[in-house]
């Protein structure tokens, strides 16, 4: 930016305000200098103000999204299901169960299982547990 006869180094400087949806940017010396009032330009961009909220289910959508079956890698065999859906206290809960199983150096399977209990009117996994 030139002002008066002096090159002088500038900055870009730009503030995005999410509540009015507008995008304010300008360009100011990097030095104490008085700006000439035609250098004093700030640019203003808005978007329309209409929100669009779509709600995500993500937790369902990841449950929804696991593939029941069996797969074995190396020694270790993992079956998913998804159990019946059931009731409590009047909330749906839907059910997911990992059941890996796994042969070790001696010959002998251990199995084991985790079970995830989840309701998508709260929106939250109401009970997660494992055993073995």
């Amino acid at each position: 930016m030139t002002i008066g006869e002096q090159r002088v180094k500038t900055k870009s400087v730009s503030v995005s305000d999410p509540v009015s949806h507008c995008q304010f940017d300008w360009t100011q010396p990097t030095i104490d200098v008085e700006m000439p009032s035609t250098n004093r330009v700030a640019y203003v961009t808005c978007r329309p103000q209409a929100v669009r909220y779509k709600e995500l289910d993500l937790f369902k959508v990841v449950m929804d999204g696991v593939p029941e079956g069996t797969t074995t890698h190396g020694n270790t065999t993992t079956t998913i299901e998804h159990l019946t859906p059931m009731k409590v206290d009047g909330l749906t809960i839907l059910r997911l169960r990992v059941t890996n199983s796994q042969i070790d150096e001696r010959g002998q399977m251990k199995k084991w299982s985790t079970e995830t209990w989840y309701s998508p009117e709260l929106k939250e996994v109401v009970r997660r547990g494992s055993d073995g």
